[in-house]
């Protein structure tokens, strides 16, 4: 089948995935100009009119690209081996550069045409977003550029440190002024003891700080999101008005509808530690701490499932460059682990596009396959109902109706994400900047 080579085409569709209704429906779709410029029933029209290049995907499924709103372009996913990796931004800034542009491309020939990276350190993710403006074979970025943590506590792998309220202030208030920078990323908390199942480190800041950074960064018309787990940090998140609560890990169900009534954001990262879970040995835990991994996982999922079930925002994020967590294929994943979760695929696939770009400032431009929306959308074999693991393969991919200049991909994996990640770093023959690849063999 011959892509359109022109910018004015016509697909007719008979699964087009309807991203605010969840449901799919059988389409004309007219895209002009790098837009979807007029969409009619299908089952309503002849033969498309003659001189207008025409693309027949009846049989395939029609997707808006996904977005993935958690990721960290400058980390490595790989090896998985702790005594292998080596410290991001040991490289020339110049490598690091051209290491995450790479993982930008992987992540749009996955289907992800947005991403919204949460913390950099070397500023990369901002240079990201410069370079994603100035092209279509690139996914759209959004940046907090460094995110903010205080000094001597966890955060150096994220971004900058304050030391005191003052100068935390005067560090979101430059960052606020900062161009391309979309949100606002605190450090409140530290990680997970994954041996002893819980944080076991206090809040590393307190009410009073995160109140402030939420009032002078919403004063700027700009969001606040926290990486945040553990019940004291959530709890004092919550009450701050965080926008954007990333990870969330042993929150409750009082916290939960306190997220519900003051509608704010969950994303609930599950494919990091589904990772360390399936492949603890790698990852160096041992059974006892794999056990801990599971439980922490399943009561996880009990949360999701009743967040979803009150209407939390809940959103779909990856963490993607987190050990074997890779730039696009782990949204799939997410979802995935989100499904598992108790969510139906419709579900998911609605978070990762309409609500994902309402919750980012997006909900004019992509998200939905609707006219005057930018033509973005991805072409996959199977319908659209059935789950994660069972799509066979994505077959185009366009960013403003503008075809990626490798399509057709030949077999791209959905699935590859859900397989053993040590195969896809060996097979994907590249461990210096991202692993697996989606190019085709």
């Amino acid at each position: 089948m011959s892509l359109p080579q022109s910018n004015h085409y016509l697909i007719d569709c008979d699964r087009v995935f309807n991203s605010q209704s969840g449901k799919t429906e059988a389409r004309r779709i007219e895209v002009h100009n790098g837009k979807f410029q007029r969409i009619d029933e299908l089952s309503q029209l002849g033969s498309p009119p003659p001189g207008l290049e025409h693309f027949d995907l009846r049989g395939f499924t029609l997707l808006p690209l996904l977005m993935d709103t958690h990721v960290h372009l400058y980390l490595n996913p790989w090896p998985l081996e702790p005594e292998s990796r080596s410290a991001p931004g040991t490289r020339q800034r110049v490598e690091e550069q051209r290491a995450a542009t790479r993982r930008m491309r992987q992540a749009l020939r996955a289907g992800v045409g947005t991403l919204r990276d949460l913390g950099d350190p070397l500023d990369i993710n901002l240079e990201a977003v410069r370079s994603s403006e100035h092209s279509r074979d690139l996914p759209r970025i959004l940046s907090s550029g460094p995110a903010v943590h205080r000094n001597g506590r966890y955060g150096r792998i994220l971004g900058h440190a304050f030391d005191d309220k003052p100068s935390l202030l005067r560090a979101v208030n430059a960052l606020t002024e900062h161009p391309q920078v979309s949100v606002i990323k605190l450090v409140p908390t530290g990680i997970i003891n994954f041996k002893k199942g819980c944080v076991s480190a206090a809040p590393s800041m307190d009410l009073d700080e995160m109140r402030a950074v939420v009032e002078l960064a919403h004063e700027s018309g700009k969001p606040v999101a926290a990486h945040c787990s553990g019940e004291a940090g959530l709890r004092l998140a919550i009450a701050a008005g965080i926008d954007f609560i990333e990870h969330g890990y042993f929150i409750n169900r009082e916290l939960i509808e306190q997220l519900a009534a003051k509608q704010l954001h969950w994303t609930p990262t599950f494919a990091p530690l589904h990772i360390q879970w399936k492949f603890a040995s790698q990852c160096g835990w041992d059974a006892d701490t794999r056990t801990t991994l599971r439980k922490i996982l399943d009561d996880h999922a009990d949360s999701v499932r009743y967040a979803h079930s009150i209407g939390v925002k809940l959103l779909a994020g990856s963490d993607a460059g987190a050990q074997g967590v890779t730039h696009g294929g782990g949204l799939w994943l997410e979802l995935a682990l989100l499904h598992e979760a108790g969510l139906s695929v419709a579900s998911c696939l609605q978070i990762a596009t309409a609500r994902a770009s309402q919750s980012l400032g997006l909900q004019n431009e992509t998200g939905q396959i609707a006219q005057g929306f930018a033509a973005d959308f991805i072409v996959v074999d199977g319908p659209p109902e059935a789950p994660f693991s069972d799509c066979s393969a994505i077959r185009w991919v366009a960013r403003d109706g503008k075809f990626l200049s490798d399509a057709p991909l030949h077999d791209v994996p959905i699935q590859a994400a859900l397989n053993d990640p040590i195969k896809i770093q060996e097979d994907g023959r590249d461990r210096r900047d991202g692993g697996f690849s989606f190019a085709s063999n």
